[in-house]
């Protein structure tokens, strides 16, 4: 293993995974090339997948000899269908069957650019960085760290790869030291003019073999390490359709935006109307409880209210806890015969009870003091007076 420290701007610690392609299908034994972008400081070596760093992102890249490049060219209209046209449009390019590659496309400008990958191939590396908690969440061709313009070629463990627009050029090569045949063969007007290789494998290079087929403007990159360079711009990220990081609705969202709306307004419309209901409710308990304490301050003039309701059933049961509780209508009725109880100020009320249908009110004072309520309460049923101490009068009253 070896370690290179070089600034990189980034903003969480990211795990860059370059499988080499001798090594697919790959195990948990398999042992892979990382880069560990944290902060400022990029850390680089290899190890087996099941010991691989720690980060909170990972990112995979694939060898370029993996990856299909080309360009669809689809009507405007058939863009929201690409992902089931794209098989059918590329069945002449392709060299196996359409179902066995995993499609994933961009479009820029006018062009929909495609990359397509072995979905089998894919689908085990995945499985098997999943087993190890490596789960990436992007992933690319490798050769998506140089720009499309031609102009670089990248060294990729067994050969060099090489973009140009929408296309890549792969050229194998058991090592960097001398320029492959093929790709001194295919040389065009316009020839690389720089080589992206880490410090480690730079020492092996013939500079002077490269510069006699290339030309004697050709440079090794001014970077420490290509393989922590960002990401170009216009790099198609393999993690699409099935193999998607996250979930993904393939919904016609603007045929679906007036349904949406109608949904939202029935939504507002039904939370108006429960908070109208809500209101209304509330006005009524409102009114309710400003009866009840009316009652009960006619009732008991001069008695501090905290709950009337409670406060009424507490002076009903009296001292004891034997007596039965009041009910609704009990109390409804009670609440409406009290004020009928009042007297003039000379007259004090003592205390009310309700017992098995019987209203009782003891008063300090004589009987004959009371004889106008006496009469006053017989047309509301039979009404009968008891001297209970010296100077007290109970009056009780069964209801018709």
């Amino acid at each position: 293993m070896y370690l290179n420290i070089c600034p990189v701007p980034t903003a969480v610690t990211t795990l860059r995974l370059f499988p080499n392609e001798s090594a697919l299908p790959a195990s948990l034994t398999t042992e892979i090339e990382w880069r560990l972008l944290d902060g400022v400081h990029t850390r680089s070596g290899y190890s087996t997948v099941e010991q691989l760093p720690a980060a909170e992102r990972i990112e995979l890249f694939l060898p370029p000899a993996r990856v299909l490049r080309t360009v669809v060219n689809l009507p405007a209209s058939a863009r929201k269908q690409a992902r089931k046209l794209l098989p059918f449009a590329l069945d002449q390019i392709l060299l196996g069957e359409p179902t066995e590659q995993h499609l994933a496309y961009a479009f820029v400008d006018e062009e929909c650019q495609l990359a397509a990958v072995q979905r089998n191939v894919l689908a085990e590396l995945l499985n098997t960085l999943s087993q190890a908690g490596r789960r990436p969440r992007a992933s690319w061709s490798a050769d998506m760290l140089v720009p499309a313009d031609g102009s670089v070629l990248l060294w990729c463990g067994n050969g060099w790869a090489r973009r140009e627009g929408a296309g890549a050029q792969w050229f194998d090569a058991p090592s960097p030291t001398q320029p492959p045949a093929l790709l001194t063969a295919s040389l065009g007007e316009q020839p690389p003019s720089a080589l992206a290789i880490s410090a480690e494998h730079a020492s092996d290079l013939d500079m002077a073999a490269w510069q006699t087929a290339l030309g004697d403007d050709l440079r090794i990159l001014d970077h420490e390490d290509p393989l922590s360079l960002p990401i170009q711009r216009d790099a198609i990220d393999l993690m699409q359709g099935e193999f998607a990081s996250g979930p993904q609705l393939d919904l016609d969202w603007p045929k679906l935006r007036a349904t949406a709306y109608l949904a939202g307004a029935v939504l507002v419309l039904a939370t108006a109307a429960w908070a109208g209901q809500w209101w209304s409710w509330r006005a009524e308990e409102k009114a309710l409880k400003h009866e009840m304490n009316s009652a009960f301050l006619a009732a008991f003039p001069g008695t501090p209210i905290v709950d009337a309701q409670l406060q009424l059933q507490t002076k009903l049961q009296g001292k004891t806890d034997t007596t039965a509780p009041v009910n609704d209508a009990a109390l409804a009725k009670l609440l409406t015969l009290a004020p009928r109880f009042t007297t003039n100020a000379d007259i004090k009320l003592v205390g009310l009870s309700y017992l098995e249908g019987r209203i009782s009110a003891e008063y300090q004072t004589k009987p004959d003091q009371i004889a106008g309520l006496v009469q006053s309460l017989q047309s509301l049923g039979k009404v009968e007076t008891t001297n209970t101490t010296p100077g007290h009068v109970r009056l009780t009253l069964t209801p018709k």
